[in-house]
This record gives C-alpha cells, structure tokens and sequence, in this order.
C-alpha cells in the first residue's frame, strides 16, 4: 500500500474476528499513534487516521483483550 500524508486510513476487524480485539498503531520510533478497543461490539477499528508523514513505515498490532485470541481479518481502506 502506498499511502500519502494526505489520506486517512482505516483498519478494521469489524464483522472480522470472534474474539475480544485490539488494534495498536505504531509510528517507526514505537510510540502509540492510534488505539481501539470495542469499537464495534467486542471488535476494534481505528478510523480515518492521518498516515503522515507519508513514506514512513507504521506497525499495526493487532491484540487480544486479557488473553483473548483468534483468527481475524483486518480490512483496510483510505
């Protein structure tokens, strides 16, 4: 995915996971930009977020809840 400091992205696991998530958005250096918990039900989704600045790498971890795990899916869309 090329993204542009311009776009804001959003990244889902709404509808996509049966299990308590969390989503983590981390900028190159490790600190936090972006969290959800129970965005949709018991799923996470980080909406409309500024990827700037463009051309830098970003980290998403995608969490359970206390020792909440499973398949997922994330769905992505700018």
């Amino acid at each position: 995915m090329n993204v542009t400091a311009a776009d804001a992205v959003t990244f889902s696991l709404c509808g996509a996971a049966a299990w308590d998530t969390m989503l983590r958005l981390f900028d190159c250096a490790g600190a936090v930009i972006a969290s959800s918990d129970d965005a949709c039900g018991l799923q996470s989704q980080l909406a409309s977020i500024s990827m700037s600045p463009a051309g830098s790498p970003y980290f998403l971890l995608v969490d359970g809840y206390g020792s909440a795990n499973g398949a997922y899916t994330v769905t992505m869309s700018w």
